[in-house]
């Protein structure tokens, strides 16, 4: 079972709702496939995911908001994140940048 409540210090309670800055993303990380990965911690759709970009290139990072969270967000942030072929880097969202526009279509 898991503990209830913050875990060192850390705010958040099971059902809270966190955003998260996820950075290491592999080139072709999508806003489904991160929600599907992060869906397995709480409710996470892929309008939840909010991908970077810069000069029509995603940037490898991303803002991710995981509502109704099953586990305290220290448990998420300790956790090895293994997405394909990378180890993502999970973070408290401090401030968020306002998301990008899309990139145009290749």
């Amino acid at each position: 079972a898991l503990p209830e409540g913050g875990v060192g210090g850390v705010a958040g309670h099971v059902g809270s709702s966190y955003t998260l800055h996820v950075s290491n993303l592999p080139p072709d990380a999508s806003a489904l496939s991160l929600s599907s990965y992060f869906g397995q911690f709480g409710q996470v759709s892929p309008g939840d995911v909010r991908l970077m970009y810069k000069d029509g290139r995603l940037q490898n990072y991303c803002f991710v908001t995981v509502h109704n969270a099953n586990l305290p967000m220290q448990l998420l942030l300790d956790g090895r994140h293994l997405f394909g072929p990378v180890q993502l880097q999970v973070g408290v969202a401090r401030h968020q940048a306002s998301p990008a526009p899309p990139a145009p279509p290749a």
